[in-house]
């Protein structure tokens, strides 16, 4: 559009001699409407100084923190190394605890197996006792009764 052809059509209305006051009413809601228009911006451009001062603290709080960030590493670094230790410690303590008891079972189970190995051999000779008393007593009867 051309900026020209709007400008002439728009009608302006003076309250100078002669004139009637037309344009009164429509000044008065104007200017309301651009003091609120104002406030309201000048509320805004608070709240934007307002964050840019809390963003400026923060920036200067992590600036001075940057100057103690070796010693804060240093810090969660031992707290880590400590923790870490401590939980190796504990760990080392269940795995020991563990083993000896798993030592005690085997123990317990090689008795056990070792009494089963000499129950066997113990009825394995008994076995033979009984088949060499059958073949005796077998032999005394004779042939015909077996």
């Amino acid at each position: 559009m051309n900026s020209s052809k709007i400008g002439s059509s728009v009608k302006t209305y003076g309250s100078g001699p002669g004139q009637p006051n037309l344009d009164s009413n429509y000044n008065n809601e104007t200017m309301i409407s651009l003091t609120t228009k104002y406030n309201i911006l000048e509320e805004n451009l608070n709240q934007l100084l307002r964050a840019m001062d809390e963003h400026k603290k923060d920036f200067q709080n992590f600036s001075n923190n940057q100057d103690n960030l070796p010693e804060i590493i240093d810090g969660k670094s031992r707290q880590l190394e400590d923790n870490v230790g401590s939980s190796i410690t504990r760990m080392d303590g269940e795995i020991q605890k563990s083993l000896s008891h798993q030592k005690a079972e085997n123990s317990r189970l090689e008795q056990q197996i070792a009494q089963l190995n000499s129950d066997e051999i113990v009825i394995k000779n008994q076995l033979l006792a009984v088949q060499k008393r059958i073949d005796d007593i077998q032999l005394q009867i004779g042939p015909k009764y077996s």
